[in-house]
């Protein structure tokens, strides 16, 4: 992949002056993604955990998002729920970080338009080790608890 660097700024690589599609960066994003390979095994066999090691979405073996979005979306809701309650899937295999909708880190946690939706689908997708919460929204925001969850 090119580029491919986990929580980067927009325009990172051609900050550092990287040319895209070079060698040079394609060898720096499969070194980046080797390193925190090593390093998130590292973490584990040490008995510990950080919140870049959960799974947001995408590839099985992607880094955690700041900015997650809810797993299942309403358009492909039923595929969703099919792939992600597999037993191979990441959803089952790591630590799943489920985010409230709308998700993203443009948004507030004053109003969760889908609560009820992601309490539901958190509770069908998740495995072992789960979390259901909001993404980063700033310091300057109200982190509201629903009274949902006081279960």
């Amino acid at each position: 992949e090119d580029c491919n660097i986990h929580d980067q700024v927009p325009h990172t690589c051609d900050d550092m002056g990287l040319v895209r599609h070079s060698p040079e960066i394609i060898q720096l994003t499969k070194d980046y993604r080797a390193n925190m390979e090593a390093l998130r095994e590292a973490t584990i066999q040490a008995g510990k955990f950080s919140w870049q090691m959960l799974w947001t979405g995408g590839a099985s073996d992607e880094i955690g998002s700041t900015c997650p979005t809810p797993l299942v979306k309403q358009p492909t809701c039923a595929d969703n729920l099919r792939e992600l309650c597999q037993p191979d899937s990441p959803s089952q295999t790591r630590a799943m970080m489920y985010a409230f909708g709308p998700g993203g880190c443009h948004g507030t946690s004053v109003n969760l338009p889908e609560l009820q939706q992601d309490l539901a689908n958190f509770l069908l997708t998740r495995g072992q080790y789960a979390w259901l919460g909001h993404g980063w929204l700033g310091c300057s925001q109200n982190y509201i608890f629903p009274p949902e969850l006081n279960v």
